[in-house]
């Protein structure tokens, strides 16, 4: 199989683990209609509301600057930030996250659009949600993806006043010396990508306990957010030789396992990838990750049965995941069980239906067999789940389809202008640039792909190989596509 055009990692998934508040600014005067009729009002509408309304900050001020404010939740998210994706589709979606925070002000600031807004409040990380209110300051704040329970669950903790920074921190002004408090405010720095402030209390937490397993998992916490694995890994080492039966120790121990045997796999060292990847079943026979990432080490090596069996625990251990079944597709086509691989893919779909690689998995399996009506077909359904990469991945096959049925490089320019129109990622440009190859338009297609050099720095080799290409096409070096 060919590297996906789509540019969602699977990957992804299985990386994600993981001051007072200022509201008062120059306002342009654009509130919506509803916030002039009264904040009380908006705020009681969204009680039964079945999604979070998003506002904008000059929005929300309107509500926040009345006596006795509600608690606003500020969701800071950046144009490039992938987990901000993840956190928009499969959490702040979920049933459960909107009826936690149906009372709050929700509001959402793309911190690359409104820079000075997060330079203000020091937002560095993304996606960063706050908490705060108008007349009492910053209560909270945590960074990066977190899933719809944790999510959930931490909005009711805020609500409660229970483990917050702000509350933490109080309790530590009348019990500065108490190692438990440290380190719970240690742990709420590091969620807040805060490491110098949780490092602080981390070291006034071992000098009055040194030989305390807990501070050294915190430790090894903060050792894991500044990048240290080397680090991490001794003193989650010396934790578990303190207290061999403590859990938090047991699982970092076997997460920092996973990281290095993941990147073994990326290096294509299969054979010990395999090995370390049996050592952490010994440790955690019903581990997830660790069955997925074997399976793709057997895959690379050419072990398919084994593979498959890999796959199909992971599939046991977690039956509402569609990852698994992804997988199995992906295995399924590469030994040309297209049948086998359709079902997969659409089981996938089914369990979990906003998740995009099985629909695209499945267009580029009906591209390869000419299948156009099931390639449309799909395409429909991908469009709602994601209709930028739905028209970028349709808009490839057309444009460089080996199939005469799927062939068509003026309906590859029409998606490949709207997925550029809804986003205009680098990829989406190229692909825009590859349909004005595939018509022979090389003039076109070599200043649309001159666009995404400009706009892209990480994947600048392959670009330069795509204007290459059409620098030899257009001056008849190669005279049609490959």
């Amino acid at each position: 199989m060919r590297c996906w055009k789509y540019r969602f990692s699977l990957k992804l998934l299985s990386t994600i683990m993981a001051c007072a508040l200022c509201l008062n600014c120059a306002r342009d005067g654009s509130v919506s209609r509803s916030l002039r009729a009264g904040g009380e009002a908006a705020v009681s509408s969204r009680a039964d509301a079945k999604e979070i309304e998003w506002l904008t900050y000059r929005e929300a001020l309107e509500i926040l600057e009345q006596a006795n404010p509600p608690l606003a939740m500020i969701y800071f998210s950046h144009r490039d930030c992938k987990p901000c994706d993840l956190l928009e589709k499969w959490s702040f979606t979920d049933p459960r996250v909107v009826r936690a925070a149906k009372d709050m002000v929700a509001v959402k600031i793309q911190g690359d659009v409104e820079t000075q807004i997060a330079q203000r409040l020091n937002i560095n990380t993304y996606p960063m949600i706050v908490f705060a209110r108008l007349d009492n300051g910053e209560i909270d704040r945590k960074a990066g993806y977190r899933d719809a329970g944790s999510l959930a669950e931490w909005i009711e903790n805020v609500l409660a006043g229970r483990g917050t920074i702000a509350k933490l921190r109080k309790e530590l002004e009348s019990n500065p010396d108490d190692p438990e408090l440290l380190l719970r405010q240690a742990r709420n720095y590091l969620d807040a990508d805060d490491p110098p402030a949780s490092l602080q209390l981390i070291e006034k937490a071992s000098a009055l306990d040194a030989e305390n397993a807990a501070v050294l998992v915190v430790r090894g916490l903060y050792h894991l957010r500044v990048g240290k694995l080397d680090e991490a890994e001794k003193v989650i080492a010396a934790a578990l030789e303190l207290d061999e039966q403590n859990e938090e120790a047991r699982r970092l121990h076997i997460m920092i396992l996973l990281g290095k045997t993941e990147t073994l796999l990326e290096q294509q060292e299969y054979a010990v990838a395999k090995q370390q990847y049996l050592q952490i079943l010994e440790l955690d026979g019903s581990n997830f990750a660790a069955h997925m990432g074997l399976g793709q080490a057997y895959r690379k090596s050419g072990e398919g049965e084994k593979a498959l069996e890999e796959f199909r625990k992971a599939a046991v251990i977690r039956p509402d995941s569609a990852v698994p079944h992804v997988a199995l597709g992906d295995l399924y086509q590469e030994q040309k069980d297209d049948q086998t691989a359709e079902q997969e893919y659409l089981t996938a779909i089914v369990m979990e239906p906003r998740y995009e690689p099985p629909y695209f998995r499945l267009m580029e399996l009906y591209e390869r067999n000419g299948q156009r009506d099931e390639l449309m077909d799909i395409f429909a359904k991908a469009y709602p789940v994601e209709p930028a990469g739905a028209h970028n991945e349709i808009a490839w096959l057309f444009a460089t389809s080996k199939c005469p049925e799927i062939f068509d490089p003026i309906a590859a320019e029409k998606h490949a202008q709207a997925a550029v129109e809804l986003e205009p990622d680098p990829m989406y440009i190229d692909t825009l640039a590859e349909a004005y190859y595939a018509q022979g338009e090389y003039k076109l297609a070599i200043g649309v792909i001159k666009e995404a050099i400009a706009a892209d720095s990480e994947d600048l080799a392959y670009y330069r190989e795509q204007l290459e290409k059409f620098e030899k096409a257009k001056d008849g070096v190669s005279a049609s596509p490959e």
